[in-house]
């Protein structure tokens, strides 16, 4: 809110050592975030100049809220006073700018708001859809400055306690917002700049994991901070990636680091029991299990009493098991009771996590769904319809549906003259493991250079490889191992293990990040920059359908037992 004072010390600095390209703000901008006070007004009436070209995101506002209901982004606030807006991408002086206004509350960020109240009212915080937004707009190509409200939480994670900075918050590890840290790691900037912790910090520059270039992280002080230390105006003079060479965005400082956020090892936000990041799929409220067996298309049921629960299958009229030929398990035999889901699964097809606008075809024991952030569109995963954490725990006849539907996505591939990979992972976690095997067509000419980048890979980082005597990759494993696959309809199987001491978390992604590199496509070999939206998910999946259809394995539907 102390527009005077910031606007008369950047012109001064301008004059003297300018001309600078344009001034932005970053943190609560509108207005004190303790008083409420604003003296923005006499800039929207003219009666005060803004020296340069000034960019801002808003956090949390007070007073002057209402100046932002309706903006569009990149609206002109007063004359050379734009406002970037709720989440996006622009250009400034030359530079790709990533944005994000609002500050994180787990309440509302769960929670959507209505798009008519989100259009016209100013919301101080930022939701999912925000976020969403945000990352879709990145996928496109690097980002020079990525601007938040908060610091990403986790930027500790390198430092001793007496090198954690003084922030507003209490103790200094409560700093900033999950989410921040998880959308840092998945654009990788060049620059991140945050404010709300009235404390001016520089991270040490450190490495991301996708891109070659370096990230430096600058928290901004307070406006009017007594402290010299903590600066409020900080100069920079920024080279675009787009203009730098390959060697450039390689260089690495002598001081840099780690990406803090990602020193331990992070989980799919789906997986985490905490709030989650900025990928997790939102629900919008705890479902009442008692009320299942009244609900419309529920995907399963069951019958309550105390804490025991006995569930049966109920499949969607859409998705029912079986399509009434085939090579199913055939008449006369009964199905035992199934595995009671689980319900922090999101594969066990009646979980309420699974995301069912994602299926393509059921089965009697398995189904084939498009993959979450997939490597390429037609990027589908083979999985059993009841949990089953291991492939060695598989029935005979989940293994067989399994080769089945194999070979009918081979045939439908083949037809548009490509070939199929295949390849699992095998991989005890302290978190939920549901057994999928992970299919992709690919040009013929590409399936060697796929092979060779996933061997070259694992030999780079010490792993075992074979081919095992045992049997393809659909059949029970003797062996412990990491990963198998098989890349061409007529390729060889290959079993990746590790040494039992050996950490195999950094290796979580190694097949899906060579595949990537094979295909000359990096940057998707990070499923965070594949997802889209429900709407561009569907389209894909009922796209495929059509295709599929002439070669959908059609299974012998159980319901239809002959009774005595």
């Amino acid at each position: 809110g102390s527009f005077n004072k910031v606007f008369k010390r950047a012109g001064k600095i301008n004059k003297a050592h300018g001309p600078f390209g344009a001034l932005i703000c970053v943190g609560t901008t509108m207005s004190n975030p303790d008083s409420g006070a604003t003296d923005i007004k006499s800039y929207i009436d003219r009666s005060a100049k803004v020296p340069l070209p000034t960019y801002f995101i808003a956090g949390k506002e007070h007073s002057s809220m209402s100046l932002l209901d309706g903006k569009e982004d990149g609206e002109e606030i007063a004359p050379n006073l734009f406002y970037l807006g709720r989440a996006g991408v622009t250009n400034i002086a030359g530079l790709k700018v990533g944005y994000l206004s609002g500050v994180h509350q787990q309440m509302y960020y769960k929670n959507r708001t209505p798009a008519s109240v989100r259009s016209k009212k100013y919301q101080q915080h930022f939701e999912y859809e925000d976020v969403e937004s945000l990352l879709k707009a990145t996928s496109g190509g690097e980002i020079d400055l990525l601007l938040t409200c908060e610091w990403g939480n986790g930027y500790y994670k390198l430092y001793t306690p007496t090198q954690l900075p003084k922030t507003k918050s209490r103790p200094p590890t409560k700093a900033g917002s999950k989410v921040v840290a998880e959308i840092a790691m998945a654009i990788g900037p060049r620059y991140h700049f945050a404010g709300t912790e009235e404390c001016f910090h520089k991270l040490r520059p450190y490495r991301n994991a996708d891109v070659d270039h370096v990230t430096r992280f600058i928290g901004m002080g307070n406006v009017g901070n007594p402290d010299k230390k903590q600066k409020y105006m900080f100069a920079v003079n920024v080279k675009p990636l787009s203009k730098m060479t390959s060697e450039e965005k390689k260089q690495r400082p002598e001081d840099c680091t780690l990406c803090p956020y990602d020193y331990e090892p992070v989980k799919r936000p789906s997986e985490t029991k905490q709030e989650g990041g900025p990928l997790k799929k939102i629900k919008l409220q705890k479902a009442d299990l008692s009320k299942f067996d009244k609900l419309e298309n529920d995907r399963f049921s069951g019958d309550y009493g105390g804490s025991a629960q006995a569930w049966r299958w109920e499949a969607p009229t859409q998705h029912r098991r079986g399509r009434g030929r085939g090579k199913g398990r055939g008449r006369g035999r009964r199905k035992p009771p199934p595995i009671a889901p689980r319900s922090d699964c999101w594969f066990c097809l009646a979980s309420p996590k699974v995301e069912d606008h994602l299926i393509v075809s059921v089965g009697n024991e398995t189904y084939t769904a498009l993959a979450k952030g997939p490597l390429v569109p037609e990027h589908l995963v083979l999985l059993p319809i009841e949990h089953v954490s291991q492939p060695g725990s598989m029935s005979k006849e989940q293994r067989s549906e399994i080769s089945v539907f194999y070979d009918a996505l081979s045939k439908c591939f083949e037809s548009r003259g490509q070939d199929i990979l295949i390849w699992e992972r095998h991989l005890p976690t302290r978190n939920v493991s549901h057994v999928h095997y992970q299919v992709m067509p690919i040009d013929p000419g590409a399936v060697s250079a796929a092979e060779q980048s996933v061997l070259s890979e694992a030999k780079k980082h010490g792993l075992f490889f074979g081919e095992p005597e045992d049997g393809g990759i659909l059949k029970s494993p003797s062996l412990d191992y990491f990963s198998r696959f098989k890349f061409g309809r007529n390729g060889k199987y290959h079993l990746v293990s590790v040494s039992p001491h050996m950490d195999i978390r950094p290796f979580f992604q190694l097949i899906r990040k060579a595949v990537a590199y094979a295909i000359e496509q990096p940057r998707r070999s990070n499923w965070k920059y594949c997802l889209t939206d429900k709407a561009d998910e569907t389209r894909v999946v009922e796209k495929f359908k059509s295709k599929f259809a002439k070669y959908e394995p059609q299974f012998e539907d159980e319901d239809d037992e002959d009774e005595d």
